[in-house]
């Protein structure tokens, strides 16, 4: 019964493998617009890198390959204070720390704010970040936090504003 046994377990991981592949093309393709996606722990305030665009401001930041970090505030402050616009920067980093996104995220399910930036690899400048709460029980806390360019978006909304001013 033992080669039943291998090739049944061999089955049984090729359809793993498919399955998680099918799954990692799915996270691609909904990550696609973001430029950079963390898996926090709230509780412990480790952070698991998900994507870093190549052309990101973040990736300047972070050593190559580097997947973990143990201080997601520590990762806020450096690039707020080096890329978001001073007049938006201590607001953002308030707004995004631990503590005003676990009061926040306690009862609704996510919070979303709008900001400017020096132009990154891509020339991007205006970014909308979003904190969804995936999980929250006493043990665990989980939130994650995506940051997507909508430089297109804002151009649509000011040409529409022209338009409004000047009909």
């Amino acid at each position: 019964g033992g080669h039943w046994a291998n090739s049944h377990m061999g089955q049984l991981l090729e359809s793993n493998r498919k399955t998680l592949e099918k799954e990692k093309s799915f996270l691609e393709v909904l990550c696609r617009d973001y430029t950079g996606v963390y898996h926090v722990n709230m509780l412990t305030g480790a952070c698991e890198i998900i994507k870093v665009a190549a052309n990101a401001n973040t990736s300047r930041l972070l050593e190559s390959g580097e997947r973990e970090l143990d201080d997601y505030e520590t990762l806020l402050r450096e690039y707020t204070h080096h890329y978001v616009l001073p007049a938006q920067s201590e607001d953002l980093e308030r707004r995004l720390s631990m503590k005003e996104l676990s009061e926040k995220l306690a009862d609704r399910e996510r919070v979303t704010y709008r900001f400017r930036t020096v132009p990154n690899g891509d020339g991007h400048q205006y970014f909308e970040v979003q904190a969804i709460r995936i999980r929250k029980t006493p043990e665990a806390f989980r939130v994650l936090v995506g940051f997507r360019h909508i430089d297109d978006i804002v151009a649509e909304e000011q040409r529409r504003q022209e338009k409004l001013e000047n009909a």
